[in-house]
């Protein structure tokens, strides 16, 4: 063995006693001192972790809410779009129509412009009498079932007894 590997080897003892030796000794001389230091420290990390989860928690959930809302909005708008009929889902197309007399009349400006999925979201907005007029304005023209049944299921909500 030579003179330089015999340091290493030397030097590899005296960490192994450091380490599993004089370190624990060491430990235990200091341990009623420094055991209730490292216990604070521990504990002032866990409530701050603790905080910045609660924070985040908070803002996610605020942030999520109306994502959420939107999500459930659209999916129901898809729903009602992907039972509609056939000649409907072509109106989808056909956003650049002129307005008629008719559409001045009715609450909703440029009415025939729209396609039923576009009218669904408008809808929610009317009061029961300019849904009533929207109902026999799309019963005397294009009759869309999309249209109609939205109109009749917000007419019962509008009609329900509040709890």
């Amino acid at each position: 063995m030579s003179e330089e590997e015999k340091k290493e080897e030397e030097k590899l003892g005296e960490q192994l006693l450091d380490l599993l030796v004089y370190a624990p000794i060491g430990l235990l001389l200091e341990a009623k001192d420094l055991i209730p230091q490292l216990a604070d420290r521990g504990r002032g990390q866990v409530a701050l972790a603790q905080l910045a989860g609660k924070v985040i928690g908070d803002r996610v959930r605020a942030d999520a809410a109306p994502l959420f809302r939107q999500l459930l909005e659209a999916a129901g708008a898809a729903v009602v779009s992907m039972t509609s009929d056939e000649d409907e889902l072509s109106d989808e197309h056909d956003d650049h129509r002129e307005p008629t007399d008719d559409d001045i009349a009715l609450p909703i400006e440029n009415y025939n412009a729209f396609s039923a999925p576009q009218l669904l979201q408008k809808l929610e907005e009317l009061d029961q009498q300019q849904l009533d007029t929207i109902l026999a304005y799309e019963q005397a023209h294009r009759d869309r079932q999309t249209v109609t049944n939205r109109i009749k299921q917000l007419s019962m909500r509008d009609h329900s007894p509040s709890d």
